[in-house]
């Protein structure tokens, strides 16, 4: 009788085995297909960038390199501003800096001035 018992649990623990496999299959099947929609989405989005670029870049008088001269030209343009905003901000920093550490180098001609004083008085 407990050859029978220990075969009856050994079926019982091979279905559960097939089961949790059939179901983790199953939701690796489905995790897997989610992601390869994901990924061909993205793929068609990036293909259609391509393509406008393309067109773009075939439409523009002077042709591929003519339009990657005036986007290299643009991007420097940009960053001629962004050099010159911050040129214009670092000026004002050091003029702050300056005024700042004046302040404080007369706060300490003060201090001394009053310590000599003090000096004098005792």
């Amino acid at each position: 009788m407990e050859e029978k018992d220990l075969a009856t649990q050994a079926a019982e623990q091979l279905s559960w085995l097939k089961s949790y496999a059939t179901t983790k299959f199953n939701e690796l099947s489905a995790k897997a297909d989610e992601l390869t929609g994901e990924a061909q989405e993205e793929a068609k989005e990036r293909l259609a960038k391509l393509t406008a670029l393309r067109d773009e870049m075939t439409a523009h008088e002077g042709g591929a390199l003519g339009f990657i001269a005036d986007r290299a030209n643009s991007l420097l343009a940009e960053l001629r501003e962004d050099a010159d905003e911050t040129v214009v901000e670092s000026q004002g920093f050091w003029e702050r800096a300056k005024a700042y550490v004046a302040d404080k180098v007369d706060d300490v001609r003060e201090a001394i001035a009053g310590k000599d004083d003090d000096d004098k008085v005792a």
